[in-house]
Protein backbone atom coordinates (compact mmCIF):
# COMPACT_ATOMS: atom_id res chain seq x y z
CA UNK A 1 0.00 0.00 0.00
CA UNK A 2 1.62 3.26 -0.94
CA UNK A 3 0.17 5.14 1.40
CA UNK A 4 1.78 3.06 4.43
CA UNK A 5 5.37 4.52 4.64
CA UNK A 6 7.55 2.17 6.93
CA UNK A 7 10.58 1.02 8.12
CA UNK A 8 9.74 -2.90 7.92
CA UNK A 9 6.03 -3.51 6.57
CA UNK A 10 4.84 -6.98 7.11
CA UNK A 11 1.66 -9.59 6.60
CA UNK A 12 1.73 -11.56 9.04
CA UNK A 13 0.21 -14.78 9.23
CA UNK A 14 -0.86 -17.30 6.52
CA UNK A 15 -3.83 -16.51 3.89
CA UNK A 16 -5.36 -14.21 6.41
CA UNK A 17 -6.34 -11.29 3.75
CA UNK A 18 -9.10 -9.76 5.03
CA UNK A 19 -6.90 -9.92 8.60
CA UNK A 20 -3.35 -8.43 8.15
CA UNK A 21 -2.21 -7.16 11.45
CA UNK A 22 0.46 -4.11 10.62
CA UNK A 23 3.13 -2.09 12.76
CA UNK A 24 3.62 1.30 11.53
CA UNK A 25 7.03 2.24 12.06
CA UNK A 26 9.01 5.39 10.82
CA UNK A 27 11.80 7.49 11.66
CA UNK A 28 9.59 10.44 12.62
CA UNK A 29 9.61 10.85 16.69
CA UNK A 30 6.61 13.05 16.35
CA UNK A 31 4.11 11.14 14.17
CA UNK A 32 0.42 10.74 15.55
CA UNK A 33 -0.95 8.13 13.19
CA UNK A 34 -0.02 3.92 14.18
CA UNK A 35 -1.83 0.91 12.68
CA UNK A 36 -2.62 -1.17 15.56
CA UNK A 37 -5.03 -4.19 14.05
CA UNK A 38 -6.14 -5.85 17.62
CA UNK A 39 -6.21 -9.53 17.89
CA UNK A 40 -9.61 -10.61 19.43
CA UNK A 41 -6.94 -12.69 21.88
CA UNK A 42 -5.42 -9.69 23.09
CA UNK A 43 -6.34 -7.66 26.11
CA UNK A 44 -6.22 -4.27 27.42
CA UNK A 45 -5.99 -2.18 31.13
CA UNK A 46 -5.79 1.22 31.20
CA UNK A 47 -3.81 2.20 33.79
CA UNK A 48 -3.21 5.94 34.22
CA UNK A 49 -2.33 7.57 30.60
CA UNK A 50 -1.10 4.46 29.24
CA UNK A 51 -1.87 0.46 28.10
CA UNK A 52 -1.08 -2.21 28.96
CA UNK A 53 -2.03 -5.19 26.49
CA UNK A 54 -1.07 -8.80 26.67
CA UNK A 55 -1.78 -11.67 25.14
CA UNK A 56 -3.49 -15.29 26.59
CA UNK A 57 -0.06 -16.23 27.00
CA UNK A 58 1.29 -14.62 29.91
CA UNK A 59 0.01 -13.71 33.60
CA UNK A 60 -0.09 -10.26 34.54
CA UNK A 61 -0.42 -8.46 38.22
CA UNK A 62 -0.43 -4.60 38.30
CA UNK A 63 -0.37 -3.05 41.60
CA UNK A 64 -1.33 0.85 40.79
CA UNK A 65 -0.59 1.99 44.40
CA UNK A 66 2.87 0.86 44.50
CA UNK A 67 3.42 1.36 40.60
CA UNK A 68 4.66 -2.08 39.65
CA UNK A 69 3.99 -4.75 37.07
CA UNK A 70 4.78 -7.88 36.70
CA UNK A 71 4.52 -10.34 34.27
CA UNK A 72 5.04 -14.60 33.78
CA UNK A 73 4.94 -16.14 30.62
CA UNK A 74 2.55 -19.39 30.75
CA UNK A 75 4.44 -20.18 27.51
CA UNK A 76 6.84 -18.95 24.49
CA UNK A 77 4.39 -17.06 23.04
CA UNK A 78 3.44 -15.00 25.86
CA UNK A 79 4.03 -11.21 24.87
CA UNK A 80 3.22 -7.82 26.29
CA UNK A 81 2.72 -4.31 25.29
CA UNK A 82 3.51 -1.05 26.92
CA UNK A 83 1.45 2.02 24.67
CA UNK A 84 0.96 5.11 24.70
CA UNK A 85 1.57 7.57 27.24
CA UNK A 86 3.47 8.76 29.94
CA UNK A 87 5.41 6.29 32.30
CA UNK A 88 6.75 7.50 36.13
CA UNK A 89 8.63 5.51 38.73
CA UNK A 90 7.10 2.19 38.02
CA UNK A 91 8.71 -1.11 38.36
CA UNK A 92 8.62 -3.74 35.87
CA UNK A 93 9.24 -7.57 35.76
CA UNK A 94 9.14 -9.89 33.39
CA UNK A 95 9.61 -13.90 33.78
CA UNK A 96 9.79 -15.93 31.07
CA UNK A 97 8.83 -19.53 30.74
CA UNK A 98 10.57 -22.47 31.94
CA UNK A 99 9.58 -24.70 28.66
CA UNK A 100 11.97 -24.72 26.55
CA UNK A 101 11.14 -25.79 22.90
CA UNK A 102 13.21 -26.88 20.14
CA UNK A 103 13.57 -25.15 16.81
CA UNK A 104 11.89 -22.10 18.13
CA UNK A 105 9.58 -20.54 16.05
CA UNK A 106 9.01 -17.31 17.07
CA UNK A 107 4.84 -15.57 16.63
CA UNK A 108 5.92 -12.17 15.87
CA UNK A 109 2.35 -10.48 16.47
CA UNK A 110 2.80 -7.34 14.69
CA UNK A 111 5.93 -7.32 14.03
CA UNK A 112 7.20 -7.18 17.56
CA UNK A 113 9.89 -8.64 18.66
CA UNK A 114 9.69 -8.32 22.09
CA UNK A 115 8.83 -9.96 25.23
CA UNK A 116 7.94 -6.40 27.10
CA UNK A 117 7.44 -4.11 24.22
CA UNK A 118 7.34 -0.62 24.88
CA UNK A 119 5.75 1.85 22.22
CA UNK A 120 4.97 5.38 21.73
CA UNK A 121 5.69 6.44 25.38
CA UNK A 122 7.34 9.23 27.22
CA UNK A 123 9.20 7.40 30.09
CA UNK A 124 10.87 8.95 33.26
CA UNK A 125 12.53 6.55 35.93
CA UNK A 126 11.83 3.27 35.00
CA UNK A 127 13.06 0.01 36.79
CA UNK A 128 12.97 -3.04 34.31
CA UNK A 129 14.26 -6.55 34.83
CA UNK A 130 13.29 -9.45 32.55
CA UNK A 131 14.95 -13.47 33.06
CA UNK A 132 14.42 -16.10 30.92
CA UNK A 133 13.43 -14.55 27.40
CA UNK A 134 12.02 -16.62 25.35
CA UNK A 135 11.60 -13.89 22.33
CA UNK A 136 13.60 -12.14 20.06
CA UNK A 137 14.15 -9.59 21.91
CA UNK A 138 13.52 -9.66 26.03
CA UNK A 139 12.79 -5.97 25.81
CA UNK A 140 11.94 -3.62 22.77
CA UNK A 141 11.68 0.25 22.86
CA UNK A 142 10.07 1.61 20.03
CA UNK A 143 9.41 5.62 19.43
CA UNK A 144 10.36 6.14 23.27
CA UNK A 145 11.45 9.20 24.65
CA UNK A 146 12.76 9.96 28.22
CA UNK A 147 15.18 8.28 31.21
CA UNK A 148 15.16 4.85 32.74
CA UNK A 149 16.89 4.26 36.11
CA UNK A 150 17.69 0.64 35.77
CA UNK A 151 17.60 -2.27 33.47
CA UNK A 152 18.56 -5.93 34.11
CA UNK A 153 18.12 -8.41 31.87
CA UNK A 154 19.63 -12.11 32.38
CA UNK A 155 19.39 -15.08 29.92
CA UNK A 156 18.10 -14.18 26.59
CA UNK A 157 17.33 -16.96 23.98
CA UNK A 158 18.46 -14.42 21.61
CA UNK A 159 18.88 -10.53 21.72
CA UNK A 160 18.59 -8.47 25.46
CA UNK A 161 17.66 -4.54 24.63
CA UNK A 162 16.79 -3.75 21.32
CA UNK A 163 15.69 0.03 21.15
CA UNK A 164 14.62 1.91 17.75
CA UNK A 165 13.87 5.25 16.85
CA UNK A 166 14.47 6.55 20.47
CA UNK A 167 16.10 9.10 22.52
CA UNK A 168 16.62 7.77 25.71
CA UNK A 169 18.94 7.72 28.48
CA UNK A 170 19.66 5.12 30.72
CA UNK A 171 21.57 5.39 34.55
CA UNK A 172 22.41 1.72 34.63
CA UNK A 173 21.75 -0.96 32.20
CA UNK A 174 23.20 -4.89 33.23
CA UNK A 175 22.57 -7.88 30.50
CA UNK A 176 24.11 -11.16 31.00
CA UNK A 177 24.12 -14.04 28.59
CA UNK A 178 22.07 -13.27 25.36
CA UNK A 179 22.59 -15.43 22.47
CA UNK A 180 22.64 -13.02 19.78
CA UNK A 181 23.32 -9.23 20.19
CA UNK A 182 23.10 -8.22 23.95
CA UNK A 183 22.20 -4.68 23.42
CA UNK A 184 21.04 -3.07 20.17
CA UNK A 185 20.21 0.32 19.12
CA UNK A 186 19.17 2.34 15.92
CA UNK A 187 17.51 5.45 14.24
CA UNK A 188 18.03 7.26 17.61
CA UNK A 189 19.84 9.27 20.16
CA UNK A 190 20.92 7.33 23.21
CA UNK A 191 23.07 7.79 26.46
CA UNK A 192 23.84 5.17 28.97
CA UNK A 193 26.08 6.26 32.07
CA UNK A 194 27.21 2.75 33.34
CA UNK A 195 26.82 -0.50 32.01
CA UNK A 196 27.74 -4.07 32.60
CA UNK A 197 27.53 -6.70 29.61
CA UNK A 198 28.29 -9.97 29.40
CA UNK A 199 28.21 -13.41 27.65
CA UNK A 200 27.20 -12.50 24.39
CA UNK A 201 26.40 -14.34 21.44
CA UNK A 202 27.13 -11.72 18.75
CA UNK A 203 27.81 -8.09 19.45
CA UNK A 204 28.00 -6.84 23.16
CA UNK A 205 26.79 -3.83 21.91
CA UNK A 206 25.62 -3.04 18.51
CA UNK A 207 24.77 1.18 16.97
CA UNK A 208 23.65 1.01 13.41
CA UNK A 209 21.00 3.39 11.46
CA UNK A 210 21.72 7.15 11.85
CA UNK A 211 22.36 6.75 15.72
CA UNK A 212 24.51 8.36 18.19
CA UNK A 213 25.32 6.57 21.32
CA UNK A 214 27.22 8.43 24.86
CA UNK A 215 28.55 5.67 26.84
CA UNK A 216 29.78 7.06 30.34
CA UNK A 217 31.75 3.62 31.76
CA UNK A 218 31.21 0.59 30.00
CA UNK A 219 32.13 -3.00 30.92
CA UNK A 220 32.08 -6.23 28.56
CA UNK A 221 32.90 -9.47 29.02
CA UNK A 222 33.03 -12.02 26.56
CA UNK A 223 31.54 -11.34 22.98
CA UNK A 224 32.18 -11.84 19.39
CA UNK A 225 32.18 -7.89 18.90
CA UNK A 226 32.77 -5.88 21.91
CA UNK A 227 31.29 -2.20 20.52
CA UNK A 228 30.55 -1.69 17.27
CA UNK A 229 29.26 1.31 15.18
CA UNK A 230 27.86 1.21 11.52
CA UNK A 231 25.74 2.50 9.23
CA UNK A 232 26.13 6.33 10.00
CA UNK A 233 26.37 6.25 13.52
CA UNK A 234 28.68 7.38 15.97
CA UNK A 235 30.00 6.25 19.38
CA UNK A 236 31.23 8.17 22.02
CA UNK A 237 32.92 6.26 25.08
CA UNK A 238 34.32 7.64 28.15
CA UNK A 239 35.63 4.52 29.83
CA UNK A 240 35.65 0.90 28.38
CA UNK A 241 37.05 -2.11 30.05
CA UNK A 242 36.47 -4.48 27.02
CA UNK A 243 37.52 -8.24 27.51
CA UNK A 244 37.55 -11.40 25.98
CA UNK A 245 36.03 -10.34 22.81
CA UNK A 246 37.33 -11.54 19.43
CA UNK A 247 37.09 -8.08 18.19
CA UNK A 248 37.16 -5.50 20.89
CA UNK A 249 35.82 -2.22 18.81
CA UNK A 250 34.29 -2.16 14.91
CA UNK A 251 33.34 0.54 13.00
CA UNK A 252 31.90 0.37 9.49
CA UNK A 253 28.96 0.52 6.97
CA UNK A 254 26.97 -3.13 6.68
CA UNK A 255 23.91 -1.71 4.41
CA UNK A 256 24.81 0.42 1.03
CA UNK A 257 22.31 3.09 1.68
CA UNK A 258 24.66 4.61 4.91
CA UNK A 259 28.25 5.59 5.23
CA UNK A 260 30.54 4.94 7.82
CA UNK A 261 30.64 5.24 11.03
CA UNK A 262 33.07 6.07 14.36
CA UNK A 263 33.69 5.37 17.23
CA UNK A 264 35.79 8.04 19.65
CA UNK A 265 37.02 6.75 23.32
CA UNK A 266 38.67 8.52 25.51
CA UNK A 267 40.08 5.47 28.30
CA UNK A 268 40.14 2.75 27.49
CA UNK A 269 42.25 -0.93 28.12
CA UNK A 270 43.08 -1.60 24.88
CA UNK A 271 43.78 -0.41 21.63
CA UNK A 272 44.70 -3.32 18.94
CA UNK A 273 42.69 -6.13 16.95
CA UNK A 274 39.83 -3.44 16.16
CA UNK A 275 38.06 -3.40 12.99
CA UNK A 276 37.10 -0.67 10.65
CA UNK A 277 36.49 -0.50 6.63
CA UNK A 278 36.81 2.77 4.41
CA UNK A 279 35.30 5.92 5.59
CA UNK A 280 34.63 4.87 9.22
CA UNK A 281 36.93 5.76 11.98
CA UNK A 282 38.39 4.49 15.59
CA UNK A 283 39.52 7.54 17.45
CA UNK A 284 41.47 7.23 20.49
CA UNK A 285 41.41 10.70 22.91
Amino acid sequence: MSDILSQEFNIIGKNRSKNEDYLFVSDNLNYEKAIFMEKNDWYNKKIDNFTVKYNKDIDVEINKSNKYINFIQKNTNGKAIISEGYLKDWVMNFEGSKIEKKNQIFDNYMNLTGCLTFFNNIVENLSLKVTNSKCEDAINFIKVKGSIKFINIENSILAGLDIDFSNIYIENLEVNNAKNDCVDFSFGEYEIAESKISNCGDKAISVGEKSFLKLGSVKINKSNIGIAAKDSSSVEINLSQISNSIIPLAAYRKKKEFSGSEINITKTNLVKNNFKTKGSQINFK
